[in-house]
């Protein structure tokens, strides 16, 4: 049955059915109407229904009867609406505190889970060991305005392979398998030795610095996130997708460091070029007899030994 209008419950007031209270059918209606209007946006909605209700009562003394019952329907109804907004804000406040408790337990469990205790491990082994390249950062700095970087087996040239080695070795779990640690480093040496590129040799230390750094920065990001709420595996996931952005940046300069070194090689000397007795002599006295430098020199220069 469709319920009634405020139109129509004015009429049925003016035949004395308000005053019957106990006509349950009428004052259900009645009750929807106010309870309809009082939970409007509209501020106005439950006096302008009241109005319309008592508007189609033409007899003054039924009007004032209706007036009573419609006041009283008002209170009655302002203040169980009252009461369910308590109860409510109550239900909502418990819900709440549930959900915040069972937060505090998933971080927990997740804080002290094997994954979390081993990437914590990690991080905090990576930052140990990228502080210890520091003096090897200094020591090959020495050399950056020394026309011996260019030259392979001198003490600048060492200091520099030296170093990318020990970069590479606590930046490998970052780069994921995209890198093997020989490319790693003959990518920072040919950025290093490209004459053309302002600044290369330092551009490759700068390179090994900002990896260093990244070492302390994915701990503070992980840290940052979990003080904001982040629960750990949230936290974890996040700042390896931060990492992986400064990753795809580092392996980019390589990759551009790569490319000017093929364009560089020199004419008479093409990749694989077979190499002569008195070369294969001139690069071992390089390496200090050793035939495994010898090998990586020469094959710097693009000669097979």
């Amino acid at each position: 049955m469709t319920m009634p209008s405020p139109f129509e419950i004015g009429k049925q007031a003016g035949g004395g059915v308000l005053g019957a209270v106990q006509e349950a059918q009428d004052v259900s209606a009645l009750d929807q109407i106010l309870q309809g209007a009082a939970q409007s946006d509209d501020p106005n909605a439950l006096n302008n229904a009241m109005n319309q209700i008592l508007g189609q009562i033409q007899d003054p003394a039924r009007r004032k009867e209706a007036v009573g019952v419609l006041q009283e329907r008002q209170k009655q109804i302002q203040t169980q609406m009252q009461q369910a907004f308590k109860e409510k804000q109550e239900r909502e406040k418990e819900e709440r505190a549930e959900r915040t408790e069972l937060r505090r337990a998933r971080i927990k469990s997740e804080f002290e889970s094997p994954e979390i205790k081993e990437y914590r491990k990690n991080l905090g082994l990576r930052e140990d060991v990228a502080s210890q390249l520091t003096p090897a950062l200094e020591n090959a700095r020495r050399f950056a305005d020394s026309p011996s970087r260019f030259v392979p087996g001198t003490e600048a040239s060492k200091s520099l392979g030296d170093l990318a080695t020990r970069a590479f070795a606590f930046y490998k779990p970052l780069f994921g398998g995209r890198l093997t640690q020989r490319e790693f480093v003959q990518s920072i040496k040919n950025l290093s030795a490209d004459r053309a590129l302002p600044g290369g040799f330092n551009q490759a230390l700068n390179l090994i610095e900002s990896m260093v750094k990244q070492a302390e920065l994915e701990g503070d990001a992980f840290s940052d996130l979990l003080a904001q709420g982040e629960t750990p595996f949230e936290a974890r996931r996040q700042t390896r997708r931060f990492m992986k952005n400064n990753v795809d940046q580092i392996l980019d300069i390589l990759q551009q460091g790569t490319k000017v070194a093929k364009i560089k090689l020199p004419k008479a000397q093409k990749p694989n070029q077979s190499i002569s007795k008195a070369q294969a002599r001139s690069f071992l006295q390089k390496a200090g007899g050793d035939k495994e430098k010898a090998r990586e020199l020469a094959k710097e220069q693009g000669f097979t030994f």
